[in-house]
């Protein structure tokens, strides 16, 4: 089934509780069944990582967005609030940027409090400077972080008495309450367009959510599609 959706600003003029309940709220009266939030949690002054969706590599900025972010976790957790239809849609959250078991009880309680309408949508990020601001795990490796962070959050989601050993994550002989409302977890949507993405699609996901702008990795016609679908399976 197609469902259109409208993203919520989180920087600029309209990132302000007025501008975004007057967006979310119109969003809804019009039939809008999804509303999808960003993420950053800091915009560094420099960046030099090449940002992956335009053709200059240049990450694409306002001068009136270059400082205010807002958290995207916490803006979903306001939408819930404010708006009873429209599914919430991280889009996308970068896993590394927030530790396991914190993240996975922030979004099981975003479930809870919204009555079931979360979609995580999530990626592994590209700006290298964002993950040292915020002290995530090694850039180098976030591919791996991202994968072991989502089987852990699926344990704690899951799991009646959850228990996990990894290498960046461990945890056992807790209780993790409330689960999520939707069964068996909320929709998980992978972003991302290289092999790496398209392989954890395949592990993790219950939808993959490329975009296809990548100029490296584009999907922008039926055939790059088909094609990248393939590799998935």
């Amino acid at each position: 089934m197609l469902e259109f959706g409208v993203s919520i600003p989180t920087r600029g003029p309209m990132a302000t509780r007025d501008g975004i309940a007057a967006v979310a709220k119109h969003a809804e009266s019009l039939g809008f069944e999804i509303l999808s939030v960003s993420d950053h949690i800091v915009i560094p002054k420099g960046i030099d990582s090449e940002y992956p969706y335009s053709e200059s590599g240049e990450f694409p900025q306002a001068e009136d967005e270059r400082d205010q972010c807002l958290e995207q976790l916490t803006t979903i957790t306001f939408l819930a609030g404010i708006v009873s239809k429209p599914k919430l849609l991280t889009s996308v959250m970068v896993v590394p940027y927030r530790s396991p078991v914190h993240t996975a009880k922030i979004l099981s309680t975003i479930d809870v409090l919204s009555n079931g309408r979360l979609i995580l949508g999530i990626g592994a990020g590209w700006m290298r400077e964002e993950f040292e601001a915020v002290g995530s795990p090694p850039y180098e490796r976030r591919g791996a972080v991202t994968d072991e962070y989502l089987r852990a959050f699926k344990e704690l989601w899951l799991s009646p008495s959850p228990n996990f050993e990894g290498e960046f994550c461990r945890f056992s002989d807790i209780a993790f309450e409330p689960k999520p409302i939707q069964k068996p977890h909320p929709p998980v949507w992978t972003g991302g367009e290289r092999p790496p993405a398209l392989r954890r699609a395949g592990r993790f996901a219950d939808t993959w959510f490329p975009i296809g702008s990548n100029p490296n990795y584009p999907v922008d016609t039926p055939q790059r599609l088909a094609e990248s679908l393939a590799s998935i399976r």
